[in-house]
């Protein structure tokens, strides 16, 4: 694997910088229970996993697809995981319907990963109620404190203050960077588990050998490190971790994820499925509705709009 290689994926271990400037105080549901149980009634919700996709207008395509008033509601494509998913009443369309619906739309082809029924749903809306006020996120069990999560937002947002980009964030961006952070802890999270269950060795000559590496790529010495990682709240310590989790991501990724052999340029798609397949194997509960909000607000909408959306 390249230092280029090398580099992305430890973005999804290092907490990457976010473009943020002002903070962002999660708030608890201010919906009642009842009103929660009222509007999941008789609904289901189905995961799709969604071929094909490759810019914002699929995405566009795939929700308008899969928009049908009084049959379903609050759909949301995600170009990045390459699913979708959308809650719709059972007793006036199939998941097959569904399925079919995306397959009309372009060379897309969809394919069910869950389903999640009333009671299913009842069960997450009556845990966000009852954790939103203290918690943001649960990922296999393990939650999220609404303190841990503002205090990552917080130190990106002084990160980007001394950087002196965009002074202001629109409601849009806020919104998307939410969810942004949101997705990253999450990966973070999930490579974590796996790691702890592979209980990968690295040796501290390993990290060594890779922090020199990165120091020569970046023209750095240990004293212009030090003094960036102290701006950026973090340690040298901090910093082994991390890069030690990275080599322990790279040792696994080659043992069981690229075959042997595997050309440098087929690795990043085969990360990425990686990623979607623990993801949609995860129980990943969302407690915050800006968090929930964030991470359903539909993606991109601008694209290409050319041959690969349209239908063969």
């Amino acid at each position: 694997m390249n230092k280029k290689n090398i580099v992305i994926i430890a973005i999804l271990i290092i907490a990457a910088v976010l473009v943020l400037k002002q903070s962002i105080t999660l708030k608890g549901f201010p919906e009642s229970e009842a009103s929660a149980q009222e509007e999941l009634s008789g609904k289901n919700e189905a995961l799709l996993k969604i071929e094909g996709m490759t810019c914002g207008s699929c995405v566009e395509k795939i929700k308008a697809a899969l928009s049908i008033p009084g049959k379903t509601e609050k759909v949301y494509v995600s170009l990045a995981r390459e699913n979708a998913s959308v809650i719709f009443n059972p007793s006036k369309i199939s998941t097959k319907e569904l399925t079919d619906r995306v397959a009309k739309a372009g060379n897309y082809k969809a394919t069910l990963v869950k389903l999640k029924d009333e009671k299913n749903l009842a069960g997450e809306a009556a845990k966000r109620k009852e954790f939103s006020a203290n918690y943001t996120m649960a990922v296999n069990g393990k939650r999220v404190t609404n303190e841990e999560f503002n205090k990552k937002l917080f130190n990106t947002i002084n990160i980007i203050k001394k950087q002196n980009k965009l002074p202001t964030l629109t409601e849009e961006q806020t919104l998307s960077l939410t969810g942004d952070l949101a997705d990253e802890m999450i990966t973070e999270m999930l490579i974590n588990d796996v790691l702890e269950k592979e209980k990968i060795q690295v040796s501290d000559a390993e990290i060594n050998q890779q922090i020199d590496s990165i120091l020569k790529q970046y023209n750095m010495n240990m004293e212009s490190l030090n003094a960036s990682l102290k701006e950026d709240g973090r340690s040298v310590n901090d910093f082994r971790n991390d890069v030690g989790k990275n080599i322990m991501l790279e040792k696994f990724l080659n043992s069981k994820v690229f075959p042997k052999d595997t050309p440098e340029n087929k690795k990043g798609d085969l990360f990425q499925a990686w990623l979607t397949e623990i993801e949609d194997a995860a129980d990943i509960q969302i407690y915050n509705p800006e968090i929930l909000q964030a991470r359903d607000s539909g993606g991109p909408t601008k694209g290409c709009g050319g041959s690969c959306c349209s239908k063969s």
